[in-house]
């Protein structure tokens, strides 16, 4: 039997720092509070509830005065979706907070003493710089609480982020800023497209349903592969592919997976091609890596360059020096660093 959980209020506290999670922190009488949402200098009345003797989990109840540094969030799905956590407050201001979660780690946790910590090298692009996206497939997805309370009919179907904490809620996502904006373009497409067939959204609690999840990615040559896992096969699906293989002359790979089981790695499973190549390629400077949907590769591409410049530089590497390149996934860094 489930143990029910009490919450009780607080009022008027003043949120005095972020702990490494980005969460709001405010010590009461020797005890931790993490506030979800809390930025360093909210005033704010909250919700707490006993987690442990040492720390209790609370969140917003209202603001009695915004803290400076916070902004206004960009993305319309920001309050919900768990892909973000700090766009509440800018990105220098984000920098500044993990090189003191570094520094934290290292000096008051891990003990080490006159360590010289070198400042975090920003990347220039903010926004649209992943590439490589992962979206769930739901045929119940989550409900506003507006929308709970109509006595409309509401479609159920969504494609998106799980929300946080919760393995089978997913949030259906019409605008994300990770990637090109694109890639927005052809989810919304599939979502659409899907619908109109008559294609069925997976059902995670009875492992049933065509559509089941989306993996997007992309190149610095704005190429793009998608490869979409299914659960079961519909009658409409390949005629679905054939639809977004006719509308984006971008995607130089589309490729599906059938999955039948419970989870939804698929690195014991084999994609099947419908158009194009098996893979796309990555260039990092004059380095060219062929990419897979199985495969491990930074996100980011652009700031991979400037991480990979700094090794270099840091390794100070000698012609004629061996290079042992250990635990090297795809070995990008040692063929980076080659010449």
């Amino acid at each position: 039997m489930s143990r029910k959980v009490k919450y009780y209020n607080i009022n008027n506290v003043e949120i005095s720092d972020l702990s490494s999670e980005g969460k709001g922190i405010v010590k009461i009488d020797g005890k931790v509070i993490f506030v979800e949402g809390a930025i360093t200098g909210d005033i704010v009345d909250i919700q707490s509830k006993k987690s442990n003797k040492s720390f209790e989990e609370g969140k917003i109840r209202s603001f009695i005065k915004k803290s400076d540094l916070r902004i206004d969030p960009y993305c319309q799905h920001y309050d919900k979706c768990g892909g973000c956590k700090t766009q509440h407050f800018s990105y220098e201001n984000q920098l500044k907070w993990k090189e003191q979660v570094v520094k934290d780690a290292l000096q008051r946790i891990g003990g080490f003493k006159d360590l010289m910590i070198l400042p975090i090298i920003g990347c220039e692009e903010t926004r649209y710089y992943r590439n490589k996206l992962d979206y769930a497939v739901s045929n119940k997805r989550w409900l506003s609480t507006q929308e709970i309370e109509t006595n409309e009919s509401i479609n159920r179907e969504g494609i998106g982020f799980h929300l946080a904490g919760l393995y089978d809620k997913v949030l259906d996502v019409y605008e994300c800023f990770h990637m090109p904006d694109i890639h927005n373009v052809i989810r919304n497409f599939i979502r659409e497209r899907s619908l109109a067939l008559g294609i069925s959204f997976y059902d995670i609690n009875k492992k049933t349903g065509c559509l089941r999840n989306i993996l997007i990615r992309n190149n610095v040559k704005n190429e793009w592969m998608i490869c979409i896992q299914i659960g079961e096969m519909h009658d409409q699906f390949l005629p679905l592919l054939q639809e977004i293989k006719n509308q984006f002359s971008q995607i130089v790979s589309l490729q599906y997976i059938l999955n039948t089981k419970t989870n939804d790695t698929i690195y014991d499973l084999t994609p099947i091609v419908y158009s194009g190549q098996d893979f796309i390629y990555e260039y990092l400077n004059e380095k060219k890596f062929k990419i897979t949907p199985k495969s491990f590769f930074q996100t980011n591409t652009a700031q991979c360059v400037t991480l990979y410049n700094l090794i270099g530089n840091l390794a100070k590497i000698d012609a004629g020096d061996v290079v042992y390149d250990l635990y090297c996934g795809v070995g990008s860094i040692g063929i980076y660093l080659s010449e």
